[in-house]
């Protein structure tokens, strides 16, 4: 799964705006992974060398997140009425 984020990663520099639904998925998932595993770890004061890294490694999400542009987000996905599925 995350080979195939990083190859769709590599299109998204050539097509920004149609590649923004897998950038949206990996922000999610790094976000949830962090608010379920790391965040009680941290807060236990048990979290491993192995597990810090990880999520060393999915702060990254927060210029990730800086980057998307969010009005169209908005606009495209949250706003706009869909197509209907039978006409």
């Amino acid at each position: 799964m995350l080979a195939a984020c990083q190859i769709l990663a590599v299109l998204g520099l050539r097509y920004p705006l149609h590649m923004l639904p897998v950038l949206l998925f990996e922000v999610a998932w790094k976000v949830v992974w962090a608010a379920a595993v790391a965040w009680p770890l941290w807060a236990a004061d048990r979290l491993d060398p192995a597990t810090r890294k990880v999520a060393s490694d999915c702060l990254w999400v927060v210029i990730v997140s800086a980057a998307v542009p969010w009005r169209y987000v908005l606009a495209q996905y949250v706003v706009k009425h869909g197509e209907p599925w039978r006409s």
